[in-house]
């Protein structure tokens, strides 16, 4: 296993206490109302500000992605680990995750 897989799973494995409260109704108000106070408004119904980043790699070895090297490959033309999080409207983290390939669309990762 390489540097780069080591590390991505490091740090899933040390922010597994972070999780989005999907479940939990008074804090997505909460979440809510935050956002409304700082956007004046007009953002009702939001309750986190999402955004993700690749980090380029070489090619990685089949050994080390259960052999799916495709799903590594972005469609911008290199290969690359992707990133994706949520803060909520103090910038504070609700999810992060590092748990997909880059060439995942946004909306499933």
């Amino acid at each position: 296993m390489t540097v780069v897989w080591r590390v991505a799973e490091a740090i899933d494995l040390e922010l597994d206490n972070i999780h989005f409260p999907i479940d939990d109704e008074p804090k997505l108000k909460e979440l809510e109302a935050g956002f409304n106070r700082i956007s004046q408004g007009r953002f009702t119904g939001t309750v986190a500000a999402g955004d993700g980043v690749v980090f380029r790699i070489q090619r990685p070895r089949k050994d080390a992605v259960s052999g799916d090297v495709a799903s590594f490959y972005t469609r911008k033309g290199y290969y690359a680990y992707g990133m994706q999080a949520f803060v909520d409207s103090r910038a504070r983290f609700l999810n992060i995750s590092m748990k997909m390939a880059a060439s995942t669309h946004d909306s499933t990762s």
